[in-house]
């Protein structure tokens, strides 16, 4: 596991949280499927990487989470509605 080591503030983890509940919220707006363990643990992997490569904003974190999705990215691909 590349993140055995990591420790994390309790702010940083808090903020994680709440990028974890948007990228759920918004990838649910367009009809992705985003609430099952593998996805959430997906999502989550996908949020500490950016984190742990220096990633402060809120917005960029849940932006990187979302496109770690493939079905957002195929979304992407084509115009959305």
């Amino acid at each position: 596991m590349p993140f055995r080591n990591l420790e994390l503030e309790p702010a940083t983890i808090a903020k994680l949280d709440r990028c974890l509940a948007r990228t759920q919220e918004l990838a649910a707006s367009y009809g992705i499927e985003a609430h099952g363990e593998g996805i959430r643990t997906m999502l989550a992997l996908a949020l500490i990487e950016a984190a742990s490569a220096g990633e402060k904003d809120e917005d960029r974190l849940v932006g990187f989470a979302l496109r770690a999705l493939p079905a957002y990215r195929s979304l992407r691909q084509s115009p959305l509605p």
